[in-house]
């Protein structure tokens, strides 16, 4: 088809000049138009078609609730809100889709049916030991991407690293990366993501225009994913401070005189967990364990505010290593020494080689 270029068009008016009554005189009226209006339209047509189809690119979201679980006085019934709040907030405009997964036990039954309500699927997975919310969940994705060619929005609610690698290779090939993660969530996953929320701070509603890592896969220009013109954040840039310094916070936290004695049944309950890890245990999982444990612990961690202050406050049975991007090792301090009971005292009396529990009289 040849293009089409400005030329002039020529209409002509006929009328009649009625001004004497005598002399009637036929007038010709010759009008000049451009074909320009024209081009216009045609120049606009492809935008509007494009921003139409755009509009269509569904968002899939995968929330895995054991890893990024809501902070206590989160209203369950407005997470759906908040998750979609945030996706419209950066211009995204295809349909929602929101999904759950991990061991639905673990939420209570009124918990259940405020997620259900308000548009969330729960994926139920049973505890069967470590990662395996994980590995069901990689199938799971694994399928939908069968079923689910790009152009589509990926938003992955989680702070697992294991995630990094599928996420980097789906974004490759030219999937859309959402992420919502918490503060200590590793470089590497933050970097396959085009968007990235703080998860506590999106439950609140406070800075859902998120962090800006990447442009489109699909590239910055002509995207069916949108184009942000401000420069990009270095996803790298916030896991880079020493650890001295990162131990020097923690520490002021811990030193704070808001706080109150941790019971001596909760630190009893972490020692147990951590002699089943002579290795060590990530903090995340650890977090995990006690949350489907029946123990019950303060929302503030006494005071401490944070989980790993909480843990620094307990130098005599655990000790913490940081590994880097944002991650740390639990590791339990003598974990084959038997504590002394409340009210009791352990003797061990020589000669026969028998030892007896004397009562403290």
């Amino acid at each position: 088809m040849k293009p089409l270029f400005p030329r002039p068009i020529f209409t002509i008016s006929l009328f009649t000049n009625t001004l004497t009554t005598t002399n009637s005189r036929t007038c010709f009226q010759i009008a000049h138009l451009s074909t320009n209006f024209q081009n216009q339209l045609q120049s606009s047509y492809p935008y509007r078609r494009h921003e139409e189809e755009s509009r269509n690119v569904k968002v899939s979201v995968w929330w895995d609730f054991e890893n990024c679980s809501p902070q206590a006085g989160v209203n369950v019934f407005k997470i759906a809100q908040c998750i979609t709040a945030a996706i419209r907030t950066n211009g995204i405009k295809g349909p929602v889709h929101i999904t759950a997964f991990g061991d639905v036990l673990q939420l209570s039954r009124m918990n259940q049916e405020a997620l259900s309500s308000t548009g969330i699927n729960l994926a139920h997975i049973p505890h069967g030991g470590k990662n395996s919310a994980d590995r069901s969940l990689l199938v799971d994705l694994m399928y939908w991407v069968s079923q689910n060619p790009p152009p589509a929005h990926l938003f992955l609610i989680s702070g697992d690293r294991d995630f990094s690698g599928i996420l980097h290779r789906l974004r490759m090939n030219n999937y859309n990366i959402l992420l919502a993660s918490p503060e200590s969530a590793p470089s590497v996953l933050c970097s396959a993501a085009s968007i990235m929320w703080q998860w506590n701070a999106l439950l609140k509603g406070e800075n859902l225009i998120g962090k800006h890592f990447n442009q489109p896969p699909d590239g910055p220009y002509g995207s069916w994913y949108g184009h942000y013109k401000a420069p990009l954040d270095d996803p790298f840039a916030v896991t880079e401070q020493p650890i001295k310094l990162r131990t020097e916070k923690v520490s002021e936290a811990v030193a704070d005189p808001k706080c109150r004695p941790i019971p001596r049944s909760i630190v009893r309950h972490i020692r147990s967990n951590l002699n089943s890890y002579p290795k060590g245990v990530s903090i995340t999982d650890l977090r995990a364990e006690l949350a489907r444990s029946n123990l019950s612990i303060d929302k503030d961690f006494y005071g401490y505010k944070k989980f790993s202050c909480f843990l620094l406050a307990m130098p005599d049975i655990l000790k913490l290593h940081f590994e880097g991007d944002g991650k740390y090792l639990v590791q339990s301090v003598n974990p084959k020494v038997p504590e002394q009971s409340e009210g009791e005292r352990f003797t061990k009396v020589k000669g026969n080689g028998k030892g007896y529990c004397g009562h403290r009289g």
